[in-house]
């Protein structure tokens, strides 16, 4: 995208198709939703302390977000797409063989991108971490899950955040799902009627979210809680939290079947 950028720029291109060798278009980039040319001076928080435990053996001696997919580790993967789109300023949650992850990518020096981190001395859940950051963070924060690969546009995620005025923004995915079974339908305990293997819609936690640092006030430190938590805990509390559905590519790899599929389909 940066030397699709470039190249639109230069020949004040504002719709630019990307073709397959084959000639025909997979993609269609606008110029409006391109890498920005400066960086950016939100934060990225990324969760890789989890130990894995439904990925072993893969996971024993290699913390889950190390594992590779087409030969490069799934957070090295997260992080370049973060520095595609101007996001430079990073922070690692890490527990699990956190050694592993410090060493390999150190302060961020070779991604030309600055990378701290916070070490949970014991789990704290996917916000309870957040309780470490202390107040030094001004702008609105990018959380993502460790284990989620996806080509999700984040300059339009904050786009979205900062025009809705939200306190919190939290990414969904449809997930549709059939029912095996025939639905049997009653009424008065009487048969009203059959649906025959029903498809589900419904939508799910994406592990991608937007928050603001005011947000973190509302965590009490080394006390563990997960972000669902912790956003209807501000829902309670009258803040405006929004929701941000996610078209673009998504998978979760947590699980040993979709990291399968996520090695053979993300290449």
């Amino acid at each position: 995208e940066m030397k699709a950028r470039i190249l639109m720029k230069k020949e004040m291109i504002k719709v630019l198709p990307v073709l397959s060798i084959e000639g025909k278009i997979t993609r269609i980039l606008l110029s409006d939703n391109l890498i920005p040319e400066n960086n950016l001076e939100n934060t990225v928080f990324i969760l890789a302390g989890g130990k894995g435990t439904r990925l072993l053996p893969h996971t024993k001696n290699c913390p889950k977000p190390m594992l590779k997919i087409s030969g490069q580790p799934i957070l090295e993967i997260i992080l370049k797409q973060c520095l595609e789109f101007g996001f430079n300023n990073f922070i690692f949650s890490v527990n699990y063989l956190k050694e592993q992850i410090i060493d390999y990518f150190g302060n961020g020096d070779n991604y030309n991108a600055k990378i701290q981190y916070i070490v949970e001395d014991k789990p704290l859940g996917t916000a309870g971490s957040l309780s470490l950051l202390g107040s030094k963070l001004k702008h609105p924060i990018i959380i993502m899950n460790g284990d989620v690969l996806t080509q999700l546009n984040l300059t339009n995620l904050l786009n979205y955040h900062l025009e809705k005025n939200a306190y919190a923004t939290i990414c969904v995915r449809e997930h549709i799902s059939t029912n095996p079974y025939g639905v049997v339908k009653i009424k008065n305990d009487q048969l009203e009627n059959f649906e025959e293997k029903p498809i589900i819609k419904s939508l799910i936690n994406a592990g991608v979210y937007i928050i603001n640092p005011e947000l973190i006030n509302l965590i009490t430190k080394d006390e563990f809680l997960d972000m669902p938590d912790l956003l209807i805990k501000a829902k309670n509390e009258g803040k405006n939290i929004f929701a941000y559905p996610i078209h673009e590519y998504w998978i979760d790899i947590g699980r040993y079947e979709t990291f399968e599929i996520a090695e053979k389909e993300w290449k």
